[in-house]
């Protein structure tokens, strides 16, 4: 029966949108659904980590516009695979993680890695059950077409063909209409300084919002995982929304904030005290609420902000007031020193990107981060992909992958520091057996420097967060790939001419980052 069970998952999965599978088989039914998938022309994608499987997953079903689909075994496999879970569901990301496990017909008997894997798997996910033998293809499309529908993230599905199994709920279906209040409207029509943070809620109405900040000319920020909706190039991008020092200027300028789709997953923990009314415009319902006040509609983000396009285009803010303050806080936060610095090697990937069709950029948490967002501009959304939700080192390689796999003919560039690389270390070895367009710079300072930046008296000294100097280069030779290490930025340049995949381990002098945090995190 399990075969049989195996099969119907598959079928589901792929008629709800998952076109690859990805994951770590522990054997049995797991297995048999990589059988399955082969059987059904789903490839399979073998990955030695069920977090990074789940996070490449997840990428591939944004990036291609499906849904990613993940298998693992039960038990460890299951456990193991919970960091990728919480990651897809806080990044809003679509995946569907299908785990074996002990059937409930031989509970009473087998303690051999048995625990409710959907009790665990129920806080980090949309939606967490058990197919079993009846209705199981109809389960697996609606756990697929949950994952998928916005606000996107993940959905876990225990395998136990010994029950008739649940059935997933149908996905609410997203506001096409709304409009603002009488007394929303009137602020807007006052404001002599209205200003827009875009979040990731406002991605499907990119060309509604991109044409009325373009009619309106009002500044904008954008939040991390909206970066590229509003084309950076532009005079009205102000730069980015995280709740930090940098956007400071331009909202004491403001008398007016529409926070438009912003998710409140996103900002650094933080209260916003500015002390202007803010009007939340949001297309799905969040849990919690980061701006203060009630002004809150829920509804439509592009047809909204249309309405309102005739009164924001009344503001009294000064021609390209966005785009100054922007160049003014990368200019506070640029940093020139005697070693290899960070901004050079940004700078580097910056100019080498630029010259490439398409390319998507992952990175990973770390100081580098703070170097990076602010000097890879973008003009298209999701060309640069980070974890901002879970913020979770070991994010970029397996995201690399999955974007290398979901637009194939474009590269990745994989943005990691040595603490983020060593937790997917081995991905390294499927880089270099699946061929992936992917090249993987190490900025290696041997730290976890943005934690030692944090880092107080009698918090453990360098012993808690310094490492050895890893050859990173020789780690990618020994698992398959080129190599290289590069110690300034022409070495850098020329390391990312070469052929793909390749790592490139760029020995970075880690001095200048203490600015970066204090300009920009205070």
């Amino acid at each position: 029966m399990t075969a049989g069970v195996a099969r119907q998952v598959v079928e589901g999965l792929r008629a709800g949108g998952a076109r690859l599978l990805f994951g770590v088989p522990g054997g049995g039914p797991n297995l048999e659904m990589v059988g399955a998938a082969a059987s059904l022309g789903i490839p399979f994608a073998l990955f030695h980590t069920e977090a990074a499987a789940c996070i490449a997953a997840s990428t591939f079903g944004l990036l291609s516009d499906s849904v990613g689909a993940a298998v693992v075994t039960r038990g460890p496999g299951v456990a193991s695979a919970a960091n990728g879970v919480a990651q897809a569901t806080l990044d809003k990301q679509p995946l569907v993680l299908v785990g074996d496990t002990v059937p409930v017909s031989n509970r009473s008997w087998v303690g051999h890695q048995q625990f409710d894997q959907p009790a665990m798997m129920n806080p980090l996910t949309k939606w967490s059950g058990t197919v079993g033998h009846s209705r199981t293809a109809r389960a697996s499309v609606a756990a697929a077409r949950l994952a998928a529908a916005h606000p996107q993230g993940a959905v876990y599905i225990d395998m136990d063909s010994s029950v008739v199994g649940d059935l997933p709920p149908k996905p609410p279906s997203l506001i096409q209409t709304g409009f603002l209040p009488a007394e929303m409207q009137g602020l807007v029509r006052t404001a002599e300084r209205p200003l827009l943070i875009l979040g990731t809620g406002a991605l499907p109405w990119i060309e509604e919002v991109r044409r009325v900040v373009a009619d309106s000319a009002c500044p904008v920020l954008t939040t991390y995982h909206a970066k590229g909706l509003i084309d950076e190039t532009t005079p009205e991008f102000g730069g980015l929304f995280t709740s930090s020092l940098l956007e400071e200027p331009l909202l004491r300028q403001s008398d007016l904030v529409m926070a438009v789709g912003m998710d409140p997953v996103e900002p650094l923990p933080r209260p916003f005290e500015y002390g202007m009314p803010v009007i939340e415009i949001n297309p799905w319902a969040n849990p919690r609420r980061f701006f203060p006040g009630e002004a809150e509609v829920r509804g439509a983000v592009g047809p909204i902000l249309e309405s309102l396009a005739p009164d924001l285009g009344r503001h009294r803010w000064a021609a390209g007031t966005g785009q100054e303050a922007w160049r003014e806080a990368r200019g506070a936060l640029w940093e020139d020193g005697p070693g290899f610095t960070p901004h050079q090697a940004v700078e580097a990937v910056a100019e080498w990107t630029a010259g490439q069709d398409g390319a998507t950029v992952t990175l990973d948490a770390g100081a580098h981060f703070l170097v990076a967002m602010p000097f890879l501009p973008v003009t298209e959304p999701r060309r640069i992909l980070i974890s901002n939700g879970l913020s979770t080192m070991g994010y970029a390689l397996p995201a690399a992958l999955g974007a290398a796999l979901a637009r194939p003919g474009t590269p990745a560039v994989c943005l990691t520091g040595d603490g983020g690389l060593g937790i997917p270390l081995a991905e390294l070895e499927t880089l270099a057996r699946t061929g992936a367009d992917v090249v993987v710079v190490v900025f290696n300072d041997a730290a976890l420097t943005l934690i030692e930046l944090k880092q107080s008296p009698g918090q453990g000294g360098h012993g808690a967060v310094r490492y050895r100097t890893i050859d990173f280069a020789a780690v990618a030779r020994a698992c398959g790939m080129e190599g290289v290490v590069a110690e300034n930025q022409a070495q850098l340049e020329a390391a990312l001419n070469g052929s793909r995949p390749r790592l490139i381990d760029a020995r970075i002098d880690p001095t200048a980052y203490r600015a970066v945090i204090e300009t920009a995190r205070g």
